[in-house]
């Protein structure tokens, strides 16, 4: 710390390090508890004066309530609640499991840019929700005999009055189903507004015992970049992984962990083994295909995938390139399966 102190401010920067069990908090109980730690922190630093005003509530006071109501049950006739209720997945975790694939993928950043332009500058959406929409979108362009997706999301049920400083495990598995009716008339823009409607609406609802097995488990887990006192922000770390075989408890599990603004960590945390190897490579090249189509042709129909003009020109422009040379350059797995630009490329992680 002394070598430390005789260097320019401007040249150190200093971490803060914590670890929490996941027993007791979940993602959305990060800035809480970030919030008290650096406040604290600045207290007994001298950069802040003593806090005033009323004593926090018991932070663990809603998880207790919501735990007790649980415990009791919902009498016949008592309308679900889509905050309180708690799903106890522990009653049918082995319900469902099966043989699997995993696969850690790394996107690239043209990826992440027209995955941006399409929330901001297209659908004029969040993050969560233009991800879910390419989520979707791939899977009914994937299977386009099916109509209807079922979603299992993590959410942070922290709506009521002073709930968003409540620390403990509140975040709670919801389902949202999405029904695209016929997929040769849906669009992607259709997909994004029943999104929205639900997420805003809170149309979700607890699963139901053994139903998490037949459904598609999306974990989306941004970070704290701003907001925080003293100038601080979340630092994020990009997570291992490896591609082989695993148990599965879905159809298909997904993990996207923000670990910048415009900066993503996505795996494939486990899909149905009888879906064949293969079909990560191509739910990947679909993922990459369906987010370009949500910045450059929103209102174009799901199935068949569509194909813009330029795309058209580049594909006749690679198909020549590439009766000229031998062999296609090594690692490259092109997001749009061959049909975009070089730069939306997708490579799986070693």
């Amino acid at each position: 710390e002394q070598a430390e102190r005789q260097l320019a401010p401007s040249d150190v920067t200093w971490y803060i390090y914590t670890g929490i069990t996941h027993s007791y908090s979940d993602g959305a109980s990060g800035n809480g508890l970030l919030q008290d730690l650096l406040r604290l922190y600045a207290e007994e630093a001298g950069c802040a004066g003593p806090s005033v005003g009323p004593a926090p509530p018991e932070p663990m006071a809603l998880l207790q309530r919501r735990l007790k109501a649980s415990l009791r049950g919902r009498l016949p006739g008592q309308s679900p609640r889509p905050n309180d209720d708690v799903y106890h997945e522990i009653l049918c975790e082995d319900w469902g499991r099966r043989p699997g694939f995993e696969k850690k993928v790394r996107l690239d950043e043209s990826v992440f840019d027209a995955l941006q332009t399409a929330a901001k500058d297209v659908l004029g959406c969040s993050a969560d929700v233009v991800w879910l929409t390419a989520v979707v979108g791939s899977l009914l362009r994937l299977f386009p005999s099916e109509q209807r997706i079922a979603l299992i999301l993590k959410c942070a049920c922290r709506d009521g009055p002073d709930q968003n400083t409540m620390v403990g495990f509140l975040s709670e598995q919801r389902v949202i189903s999405i029904d695209c009716g016929d997929n040769r008339r849906a669009t992607l823009l259709d997909i994004a507004c029943r999104l929205e409607q639900a997420r805003r609406h809170r149309a979700w609802r607890a699963p139901q015992p053994y139903e998490a097995a037949i459904c598609v488990y999306v974990n989306i887990v941004g970070s704290v970049s701003e907001g925080l006192p003293l100038g601080c922000c979340q630092v994020c770390r990009q997570t291992g992984g490896s591609s082989g075989s695993t148990d599965a408890w879905a159809h298909l599990n997904l993990r996207i962990d923000q670990l910048a603004a415009n900066r993503w960590d996505f795996r494939i945390i486990h899909w149905d083994k009888a879906w064949g190897w293969h079909w990560g490579d191509y739910f990947i090249s679909v993922l990459g295909a369906v987010i370009a189509d949500m910045a450059e042709c929103p209102l174009a129909p799901l199935v068949p995938a569509p194909a813009p003009a330029w795309r058209v020109l580049r594909m006749q422009g690679e198909g020549l390139a590439a009766a000229k040379r031998k062999e296609p350059p090594e690692g490259e797995m092109n997001a749009l399966s061959g049909n975009g630009p070089k730069a939306m490329r997708i490579e799986e992680a070693e």
